[in-house]
């Protein structure tokens, strides 16, 4: 028994170290971060470094913290376990944690079950918990009694539950946020456990339905009040009530978005209901200044009386009417359809046709927010701007312009535009010319690259000398033309070019005088050429300049080509994200990092060195084996090849007929036979074709051109006859030149695609005797067998069937 136990904990032993192995741990000066989170642990780790100072060990399958699961972490002052279906903690779980500061348990199982009254007892330092998104139904008033020095508390809101003792120990929370909330009603005598504790930050994101005037008056330190998100629940009229109870304090921020219904009917706010705000002395919202005016998620949109009226508010410096809702109305389509043609930039009425809006501001204002106003599938018009002298800070970001055919007039002093999300495929190189004190420039997915693609000399940032900084990311640009910042050379500070499609190194840096940053972070690149690097390192020498270039997320390579490249990064003096660090397509096509490839270079060049023979080696096997096939083709088909040289060289050597001229052949037949059959071909066979029936045969003994090579006299006597007789015997079958005929002739049947052979079987022989050539095509050939009588005859008596049949073959 003891021994089956010994074994199961040795088990356990060794499945945790498995498990752990999974973890990363990353160590910064003397903070130690080990990241387990969502590795599918079942247990906490038994192996994690003992010096570990946060630990994330959220998205696993923990499900119960035992006992002393955590004692040799000492030094640990941050454990996350969210989301980590959890549902039991035993009381002894976290001794040992010393030194722990923040705990968070958000997003489990927990319930007031789940934790035993002194499951805490043993955490000293903790200032941070977070029991939110969890499945209590009542609070866990008794472990919240022993967390006296408990500062920062999140825990779901429950609804017709009370604070009790618990709460009241809290004597040191400053923070308190409530989630998942589903408290529907506060009354004057909700909170009153918190009227001795300096709580400076409450965050109510619940389900409010009612609210009685006095129910904040126990927090008399509360700084910043976040009531925000009760959709469809409660009037921000009505809701403003609870301001009664903060009057003449000083609060830093009230949050109020998204307290709204959409019926029964609009909320109307009173000059009573802005008063109250105004008691209040909030610093966030303050209209008796008319300084700040937040305006953002509402549904503004399209109302036109809204500029008239800020115009009114003349101290006002920050306006944001940000995020508003467009509202579904239907346009009126205009006959003649001008507004969404398609026009030709030759037409002189491109951009005549633009209406110009003018948009008087008041005169101090300094920063206007209007990104996600609601603007969307509509042509940029030419907008005007009046009495904007002050104004330095514009922010149109999210505005989906159909196009940036417009031009913005009357920002003499704007130092700052936003315009991302354009949709700047059709640009007019003049869009923001009048803007001459222009420092910033952001312009994010905004088809940059295909509304710049023409501009050759650098138009549209050609005015505009004192931009510091520009951000053209995520513009799918590919490729810079080179006069694009000329204009920027001597201004230029910052250059976001993040998240674009560059491959190669994008700017001629050492054009530039003042620039400091560039930003290529989630491009293409795979390494940079040995020209870049040289002009990266002459710029930051010759002009004295710390370079920071950010190139994290690229898809580097480390292997021969980027030998130079991976040193470069180590030892270069730019300044260098990511700790110089980035991941990179290793030599064996694993994923490693520039930094371990640079501690192994060596072996990166014994692999290419070694990759180079290699090569050599492969070349020259598959130069033997291209040589080694052709030549076992070639003596595979080597009758074949051998038939169409003699063929061509006999075409290049003789005269070739024009085309359309009738075949007329030259002989009748060509007979191939072995000489112990002469007696018989040149007697019998010739006197009873040529004699007596008048035909001409083809010799070899008698026509063959002397001086020729004997296989040219084949070729030609095959070509120049219209049947071949084959006389075969056992003689026959064993002479090389009577195979030589036999094959050409096969040959010359097959590109004629005709019947041609005429066999003559001067012996008993059988098909399965005879030349696996010809027994190929046996079906294809006139056979004439053998008969004694035809052999022994020698006088002019030709009335034997054989005769006719030879003859019927050969001319038909």
């Amino acid at each position: 028994m003891n021994v089956l136990r010994i074994f199961y904990l040795v088990l356990f032993f060794l499945i945790n170290k498995s498990l752990s192995s999974k973890c990363r741990t990353t160590r910064t000066g003397n903070d130690v971060f080990t990241d387990c989170h969502g590795r599918g642990f079942r247990y906490v780790p038994r192996n994690v470094p003992n010096d570990t100072t946060c630990l994330d060990l959220s998205d696993n399958e923990l499900s119960v913290i035992s006992n002393f699961a955590f004692f040799r972490l000492k030094y640990v002052s941050s454990l996350k376990l969210s989301s980590a279906q959890i549902s039991v903690i035993e009381s002894k779980a976290f001794s040992g944690l010393v030194k722990l500061t923040s705990l968070d348990l958000r997003n489990n199982t927990l319930d007031i079950h789940s934790l035993l009254e002194n499951v805490f007892n043993s955490l000293p330092f903790l200032r941070i918990l977070d029991l939110s998104q969890n499945n209590f139904h009542q609070y866990p008033e008794k472990v919240l009694e022993n967390l006296s020095d408990l500062e920062r508390l999140s825990i779901n809101g429950i609804n017709e539950q009370t604070f009790g003792n618990g709460f009241r120990s809290l004597s040191k929370l400053t923070y308190l946020n409530f989630h998942p909330c589903s408290i529907t009603r506060i009354d004057n005598t909700t909170f009153d456990v918190f009227k001795n504790i300096q709580l400076t930050e409450l965050i109510l994101n619940c389900k409010i339905r009612y609210v009685e005037p006095g129910a904040l008056n126990s927090f008399q330190s509360i700084e910043r009040l976040d009531i925000s998100r009760n959709f469809n629940n409660v009037r921000i009229s009505y809701l403003l009530q609870i301001l009664n109870g903060l009057m003449d304090r000083n609060v830093t921020s009230i949050d109020f978005s998204n307290n709204f219904r959409t019926i029964p009917a609009a909320d109307v706010l009173l000059a009573s209901q802005f008063a109250m705000i105004g008691a209040v002395c909030v610093k966030e919202v303050d209209l008796s200044h008319n300084q700040k005016l937040i305006l953002k998620e509402n549904s503004i949109w399209g109302d036109r009386s809204l500029a008239i009226e800020i115009v009114k508010l003349v101290n006002l410096r920050w306006l944001d009417i940000s995020n508003q809702a467009t509202l579904h109305v239907k346009n009126k389509t205009n006959k003649n359809k001008t507004d969404v043609r398609r026009l030709d930039k030759t037409d002189t009425n491109y951009f005549s046709d633009r209406l110009t809006f003018v948009f008087q501001l008041p005169h101090n204002l300094q920063y206007i927010d209007a990104s996600y106003f609601g603007e969307r599938n509509t042509r940029l018009n030419n907008i005007n701007f009046t009495n904007a002298g002050k104004l330095d800070f514009l922010n149109l970001a999210g505005n989906k312009f159909k196009d940036c055919l417009g031009h913005f007039h009357g920002l003499s002093h704007l130092q700052t535009l936003d315009i991302s999300d354009f949709n700047c495929s059709d640009l007019d190189l003049k869009m923001i010319s009048f803007m001459p004190y222009l420092k910033t420039l952001i312009s994010r997915r905004t088809h940059l690259n295909v509304g710049l693609q023409n501009d050759v000399n650098g138009d549209f940032l050609k005015q505009l000398f004192g931009l510091k900084q520009i951000d053209f990311s995520e513009n799918e640009f590919v490729t810079f033309n080179k006069h694009m910042f000329v204009s920027q050379y001597r201004s230029l500070i910052s250059l976001d070019l993040s998240k674009n499609k560059f491959s190669k190194f994008p700017i001629q840096i050492s054009k530039f005088s003042t620039l400091k940053k560039l930003s290529l972070v989630q491009n293409r690149i795979v390494f940079l050429l040995k020209s870049d690097m040289n002009q990266l390192e002459n710029y930051q020498r010759d002009k004295h300049i710390n370079f920071e270039l950010l190139l994290n997320d690229n898809s580097f390579v480390c292997n021969c080509d980027s030998i130079d490249f991976v040193k470069w990064l180590q030892e270069t003096k730019v300044t260098l994200d990511n700790n110089r660090n980035y991941s990179c397509m290793y030599i064996d096509n694993s994923k490693k990092t520039t930094v371990y490839a640079y501690t192994h270079l060596d072996f990166i060049e014994s692999k290419c060195l070694s990759k180079i023979w290699l090569i050599i080696t492969i070349i020259l096997v598959v130069v033997f084996l291209l040589l080694f096939t052709a030549s076992s083709l070639v003596y595979k088909y080597r009758i074949t090849v051998h038939f169409w040289y003699l063929h061509i060289r006999r075409k290049y050597r003789h005269y070739t007929a024009l085309e359309g001229d009738s075949k007329e052949y030259k002989y009748n037949a060509f007979v191939a036979y072995c000489n112990e059959d002469e007696e018989w071909v040149c007697g019998s066979l010739v006197n009873y074709l040529e004699k007596t029936n008048g035909l001409a045969l083809c010799l070899h003994d008698r026509d063959f051109a002397a001086g020729k090579l004997i296989m040219d006299n084949i070729i030609d006597a095959i070509f120049e006859s219209k049947k071949v007789v084959l006389v075969i015997s056992e003689e026959f079958l064993k002479s090389s030149w009577c195979e030589f005929e036999l094959d050409m002739a096969r040959m010359k049947m097959f590109q004629d695609n005709r019947d041609m052979l005429v066999v003559v079987l001067l012996n008993k022989l059988s098909p399965s005797q005879m030349p696996i050539s010809l027994q190929r095509i046996w079906n294809k050939v006139t056979c004439l067998e053998f008969d004694e009588i035809i052999c022994t005859n020698q006088n002019g008596n030709f009335e034997h069937l054989f005769w006719k049949r030879l003859y019927e073959a050969v001319v038909m």
